[in-house]
């Protein structure tokens, strides 16, 4: 079970750090994002972890075992079996 709590907490200070440093990618903020789970002793890819995620935008496919950001999420739920696609190509 996440705990809520730590989860929001870990996505605001990815987003201040992120914003902070000037981050322009989603790949920069992600990055920010396992920063701060580390510090806080979170492990990546643990529900809590997830949840810090899913409030930034982030989500966990399954299929493809990796976090997607919210364009690529967007454009993969347009397109029909895009993620059995991309996971026999990569």
């Amino acid at each position: 079970m996440p705990n809520t709590n730590q989860a929001l907490i870990i996505a605001l200070m990815a987003l201040a750090l992120a914003t902070k440093a000037g981050a322009t990618e989603e790949v920069e903020l992600f990055h920010h994002l396992e920063a701060q789970a580390q510090k806080a002793g979170v492990a990546i890819g643990s529900d809590t972890f997830d949840e810090a995620g899913e409030i930034l935008g982030f989500k966990y496919s399954r299929p493809l075992d990796l976090y997607v950001g919210p364009d690529e999420w967007e454009e993969w739920e347009k397109q029909p079996f895009a993620h059995q696609t991309f996971a026999r190509n990569h």
